[in-house]
């Protein structure tokens, strides 16, 4: 509405234009309502309540530029609770080396009681179903497909991860 006006009346200062739409009731009355987004939030109980899991793909990464990279996934693993996150490096994003790597994290600390993670391959595997043998109090949630929203404590990790690692391979000229 402001852009609205002030494109046919330049000559009149913005701050006179504000004052006029905050008293106009016409202007209040025609203001688009703003949609409240309903979100379900995620309630933990304790440490290893929830463990969220997701993988980061370091081969399109910008500051790795070289095709001589050892680990080119990390797998990330962040406790809900207590935004504890464990990062593993990965050679290849394999449900086998998924699996391995969990169950390293799972003999030190314990199972989680709920394992959360997306749709991929990795995480559907006959090699990850059977960590529920292994461990069987474990319960395995997977978030909807195509939205990264459903597993949002893992994601905003692993943006925060990208960023320091991105820093660090800048600095160190290091790509493993």
């Amino acid at each position: 509405m402001l852009a609205e006006i002030s494109s046919q009346y330049s000559w009149i200062p913005k701050f006179v234009v504000e004052i006029f739409l905050k008293h106009c009731f016409a202007c209040q009355v025609r203001k688009p309502v703003k949609q409240q987004v309903v979100s379900k939030s995620i309630i933990s109980l304790g440490v290893m309540n929830r463990l969220q899991i997701d993988l980061i793909d370091m081969r399109t990464r910008p500051d790795v530029v070289s095709n001589d990279i050892v680990y080119q996934w990390i797998l990330n693993c962040v406790d809900h609770f207590s935004k504890f996150s464990w990062a593993y490096p990965l050679q290849n994003k394999s449900a086998s080396e998924v699996a391995k790597r969990l169950r390293e994290l799972f003999y030190v600390f314990g199972p989680p009681r709920l394992l959360h993670s997306d749709n991929g391959r990795e995480f559907v595997a006959d090699v990850i179903q059977d960590l529920k043998v292994s461990f069987p109090g474990m319960y395995f949630v997977r978030g909807r497909p195509r939205h990264p929203q459903s597993q949002g404590c893992v994601e905003r990790a692993n943006g925060v991860l990208t960023a320091a690692l991105g820093k660090w391979l800048t600095t160190t000229k290091s790509l493993n």
